[in-house]
């Protein structure tokens, strides 16, 4: 378990991102509610080739910026 976000959402995102499905990432990431939002881009941060799952959740935040400023910040603070 990772935090409140179950372990089945957690793989299903990581299968998306590595799988390049990014319309079907930016939707199942965009349905997430802020917090588990936040609890996947902590989980992301720690895997090797996070890199990759954060252009997936960058893109998804491109379309519906959902995420407060603070989450964002935390996604671009990473990539760069």
């Amino acid at each position: 378990m990772h935090g409140s976000i179950s372990d089945e959402v957690v793989k299903n995102l990581d299968k998306l991102t590595y799988s390049y499905q990014t319309n079907k990432f930016r939707k199942a990431f965009n349905n997430l509610s802020t917090n588990h939002k936040n609890e996947y881009i902590e989980h992301v941060k720690n895997k090797p080739k996070g890199f990759l799952a954060m252009s997936g959740i960058l893109n998804a935040l491109e379309q519906k910026m959902t995420l407060p400023r603070k989450s964002r910040q935390k996604v671009k603070t990473f990539l760069l």
